[in-house]
């Protein structure tokens, strides 16, 4: 189109409309374009990728709550540490329980909790006193995680692993959750809520 033309378009009332038109057209395209290369080359896109090249992250999942693990619990509520290390094998978890006045062997199953004592098992139900049980509750961390937004969400690539952080709210108090992928297997689980502190480790 030669200058002639595009100047007669201009002077005409209907060019000049048709052509503001068509110049804010190919500037929306333009800018439709730019945002979607960023989008295209983001941290967060790229990891997910990454993800489907192996096992989707739901899958990672789904994989860990239905597997047998060992684990070590370690929390720090009010300056005092607790900790609890065992092994669920078939649903059926076994471990020890340690904080300052002793160490307890416990075993859960059938949604009951025993303490054992010289093979002699009795139920209890303090063995998670001045504890969330909750947070030590895999399937209610995962429902837990799954329902926060995903803009209270962010992916970090760490080192070879793959940090998933949430940012929520539990009785009225924020919480941060950070769920770390290794390969397809869940190591560890990060809470945090006020001075609470949670770690889960997974091996």
């Amino acid at each position: 189109m030669n200058k002639e033309l595009i100047k007669k378009y201009w002077k005409d009332p209907k060019g000049h409309s048709l052509m503001l038109l068509l110049l804010w057209l190919v500037f929306l395209t333009f800018l439709i374009g730019i945002v979607s290369i960023a989008n295209y080359f983001s941290p967060k896109r790229e990891i997910m990728s990454q993800e489907k090249t192996s096992m989707s992250y739901e899958d990672i999942w789904q994989n860990f709550l239905k597997k047998d693990f060992s684990y070590t619990y370690t929390i720090s509520i009010n300056e005092e540490l607790i900790k609890f290390e065992g092994k669920v094998v078939e649903n059926t978890n076994f471990g020890y329980r340690e904080r300052k006045d002793g160490i307890v062997k416990y075993s859960i199953e059938d949604d009951k909790t025993y303490e054992i004592l010289l093979e002699e098992k009795n139920e209890v139900f303090n063995l998670f006193e001045n504890v969330n049980a909750y947070l030590l509750d895999l399937n209610y961390i995962y429902e837990f995680v799954s329902k926060i937004p995903i803009e209270n969400t962010d992916i970090v690539d760490g080192q070879g692993k793959l940090l998933y952080k949430y940012y929520g709210e539990l009785e009225n108090d924020k919480i941060k959750i950070t769920v770390v992928v290794s390969n397809t297997n869940i190591t560890n689980i990060l809470i945090e809520k006020l001075d609470d502190k949670y770690v889960l480790s997974f091996y």
